[in-house]
C-alpha cells in the first residue's frame, strides 16, 4: 500500500503517472481506489481531475458506441 510506503520512506507511484493512468481510461478504477481504499481523497488534485476524467471517458464511451 502506497500510504505504508510513504511512512516508511520507500520508493511510491508517482502522483503524475496516478493521473496520467487515469486519464487514458482509468478512471472508473482510480474512482473505486481512490474512495474504497480512502486514497489521495484529500488531494484537491485528484478529487477534481479524476470525476473530469471519468466524465469525459463516459462521453467518449457513449459516442464511439452511438
Amino acid at each position: 500500500c502506497d500510504k505504508i510506503r510513504a511512512k516508511r520512506g520507500k520508493w511510491r507511484v508517482k502522483e503524475k503517472t496516478l493521473l496520467l493512468l487515469s486519464l487514458f481510461m482509468g478512471a472508473p478504477g482510480a474512482m473505486a481506489a481512490m474512495f474504497t481504499l480512502r486514497h489521495k481523497t484529500l488531494k484537491a488534485k485528484f478529487t477534481i481531475t479524476v470525476p473530469i476524467f471519468l466524465v469525459l471517458q463516459a462521453l467518449a464511451f457513449v459516442f464511439l458506441i452511438v
